[in-house]
């Protein structure tokens, strides 16, 4: 492979870059386009499967669009070829996640996925690590919950903005409050006598 990114390493196959890759992240951050078109097109004669559902998402200007096909693919290498934790490269791909972290939109599920991350990470699983973080139900979910939050907000908004006419207005709004409280009175009230009525009748 002719890419600069390994040095004086020299790799055979796609097994050969992904080990060479961790011990090369145990000295040196990795740049966010590690994979680059040397290494792409490396991986494409060695291991097509293992890259070709990424390249797109690798040519990316979007940080976390790369570096999550970066994690999916070596996670592939790793997977299928039983190699061994990988704790180097996994600290430095983990790094570079806030950018994906920051595409949840709940806080806690970013918290809670962070730190799921660095356990999984201080083992070296890069395949579990882009398992985790590509997860279907887990993206859906968080999806559901702010559209559902977003229309509960529109609904206040509506409300809100339905008030402002007699808030602005002080009069009008004394006599709409003055005519609510005493409707809601004069229910209870009445709610009260035919209480009565019945305890009366059951009594007697």
């Amino acid at each position: 492979c002719m890419s600069p990114v390994f040095g004086d390493f020299y790799v055979y196959d796609s097994k050969d870059a992904v080990i060479a890759l961790d011990k090369i992240a145990e000295t040196k951050k990795l740049p966010v386009h590690f994979i680059d078109r040397h290494l792409a097109a490396f991986l494409l004669e060695k291991d097509p499967r293992a890259i070709d559902p990424y390249l797109y998402d690798l040519d990316s200007s979007i940080p976390d669009r790369v570096v999550l096909a970066s994690l999916a693919c070596l996670g592939m290498i790793q997977s299928r070829n039983k190699i061994g934790s990988l704790p180097h490269l996994a600290n430095d791909l983990m790094d570079g996640l806030k950018p994906v972290y920051e595409r949840y939109h709940d806080r806690e599920k970013r918290d809670e996925l962070e730190k799921k991350i660095v356990k999984i990470a201080a083992r070296g699983d890069l395949s579990e690590m882009a398992k985790v973080l590509k997860d279907p139900i887990s993206i859906r979910q968080d999806k559901d919950g702010f559209d559902a939050a977003v229309l509960s907000y529109r609904a206040l908004q509506v409300e809100y903005d339905g008030h402002i006419p007699y808030l602005k207005d002080k009069k009008k709004f004394s006599d709409n409050f003055g005519r609510g409280t005493a409707a809601v009175l004069s229910c209870v009230v009445s709610c009260i006598i035919v209480v009565m009525i019945i305890l009366t009748q059951i009594v007697g």
